[in-house]
């Protein structure tokens, strides 16, 4: 016999510390993930969308709260990737996985000089001392934006 599908309210354990812990499954970075429609969602999107309606097109779910596992709705609120960036950049919490582990970590700064730098993608990463692909993403806006 097939085991029954646990429900979205069975799998959030609300906790004395003010979270709404998701128990389900989560994803490689622990965010709460949740089956609609045979499509996987975040757990803490869902959570929203159930208090407040469809997330607003072009937005994500962004937690105040830096509590992946949870799902409390007022913990969560409409924002657009570069909010998600600048919020976790103000909170310390954002580290650059596309600069050389051997290499120096830039900052917006030096992001800002290589957005005005001259020459070549390779020119201008041994310069800064980064990658060219870091280069290409930073020039392209994905990476520090401004």
């Amino acid at each position: 016999m097939a085991q029954r599908k646990k429900t979205f309210d069975e799998q959030v354990i609300k906790s004395d510390d003010g979270h709404w812990y998701w128990t389900g499954r989560k994803d490689k970075d622990g965010y709460g993930k949740f089956r609609v429609d045979g499509k996987d969602n975040r757990a803490h999107r869902i959570a929203w969308e159930r208090v407040n309606g469809p997330m607003p097109e072009g937005m994500q779910a962004l937690h105040n709260c830096d509590t992946p596992p949870c799902v409390r709705p007022d913990h969560v609120f409409p924002g657009t990737n570069l909010d998600n960036m600048r919020d976790k950049m103000a909170k310390g919490r954002w580290r650059s996985r596309y600069v050389r582990p051997s290499r120096r970590k830039i900052d917006f700064e030096i992001a800002r000089q290589i957005r005005a730098a001259a020459g070549t993608q390779i020119h201008i990463a041994d310069q800064f001392g980064v990658s060219q692909q870091l280069v290409s993403r930073i020039r392209a806006g994905r990476a520090w934006p401004e």
